[in-house]
């Protein structure tokens, strides 16, 4: 008879030839079990190594890479391995380049698509990145392109590491213009501005507020009560709670100053216009549109607003420039992913991202 206590799961590392599946494998299991080379294709069968920690266990399946070329009987044989190994198993290891995207990783993200596993992606030679901040932007740009927001909720604490404050919030002021700009190129057709002119001109007013008040004011009591009243109302809205808040007038225009007053003032300005739009239940689109209209509108403001300031200088263009390309490259990702989540799955990550982004405002004291 079997212990009920006994746990085990099946994991697939699965991705393009030569990525690192099989150094991740060994990696995983702090030993050497798969051979590694330079040489493309080295793994041509599927690999199995256990991890056993007390009564659990984990089964990882190393399998050949995923390849367009299928000329060689070899190559079919492998492609089939791969393809084979995935139907098995609970959880997925989608192993890509950070320097890198090919043809073969666009069939491996097609073949997975038609999965119903859960997939992790894991991005491998990271050390490879001529400019971490590019992978930073793209990462950020990635999580909006899929949600609609939280480019700044990545990309502001790692480029602090990087580069000064004083440099990375004009600079990502105008990768915001642009993103929120491309972004709505493709989102357009699913929303309409007039319904929402309330809550555009509040959230520009409330901005501008904000900003004057954070060079006037101390506001750390006020953004450790925002960030606790984000954490509770997204919980409360991941357990099926809704509350009466229509989208009036009245209702959006102290939305909108409240959260164009938090991006200004507090950095929390996507939480609060998230948690309303939650409570809408709009459809996935419809809801990206409308952030993406939002933040169109702050981040316009706010490049005029810097522009007055004289806050941008000519040695911050070569960062421009590589935070763009990387932030577009990055929306362009995400929004293609996005087309693929199920409702639930999109409305429970964007809940998280806002509770996420709460916490981390209260783990700061």
């Amino acid at each position: 008879m079997s212990d009920p206590d006994q746990e085990s799961a099946f994991v697939a590392i699965v991705g393009r030839p030569n990525v690192g599946k099989s150094t991740l494998l060994n990696q995983l299991l702090g030993q050497k079990i798969s051979i590694t080379s330079s040489k493309p294709q080295t793994t041509r069968h599927r690999i199995l190594g256990i991890e056993t920690e007390g009564s659990r266990q984990i089964v990882y399946v190393d399998t050949p890479g995923l390849h367009q070329e299928e000329k060689r009987a070899v190559n079919r044989l492998m492609n089939r391995a791969a393809t084979s190994s995935i139907s098995g198993v609970e959880v997925i290891l989608f192993v890509v380049e950070a320097t890198k995207w090919t043809p073969d990783d666009e069939l491996v993200l097609t073949t997975l698509k038609r999965t119903q596993r859960p997939v992790i992606l894991v991005v491998n030679k990271i050390d490879l990145a001529k400019d971490k901040g590019a992978l930073i932007m793209f990462a950020g740009a990635l999580l909006q392109g899929i949600t609609g927001f939280g480019s700044g909720l990545v990309a502001v604490p790692l480029l602090s590491l990087l580069l000064p404050l004083t440099l990375i919030t004009p600079t990502l002021s105008i990768v915001n213009l642009l993103l929120a700009g491309f972004l709505y190129l493709k989102l357009h057709s699913y929303v309409t501005i007039r319904d929402w002119r309330p809550l555009l001109v509040a959230g520009i007013g409330g901005s501008l507020i904000g900003t004057v008040a954070l060079a006037h004011i101390q506001l750390d009591w006020l953004q450790r009560g925002m960030a606790v009243f984000v954490v509770l109302v997204g919980i409360l809205l991941w357990t099926g709670v809704r509350f009466q808040l229509p989208p009036t007038q009245r209702n959006q225009s102290w939305i909108g100053i409240l959260a164009g007053f938090s991006n200004g003032a507090l950095t929390l300005g996507g939480p609060p216009i998230v948690l309303f739009l939650s409570n809408q239940q709009l459809a996935i689109l419809t809801f990206r549109a409308t952030l993406t209209v939002f933040f169109l509108a702050l981040a316009t403001t706010n490049v005029l607003s810097f522009t007055l300031q004289g806050r941008y200088t000519t040695d911050m263009w070569s960062w421009l420039m590589v935070l763009v390309v990387s932030a577009l490259v990055g929306a362009w990702c995400g929004h293609k992913v996005s087309l693929q989540l199920p409702e639930k799955w999109f409305r429970h990550l964007t809940l998280s991202v806002v509770i996420g982004a709460g916490l981390l405002v209260l783990l700061r004291w």
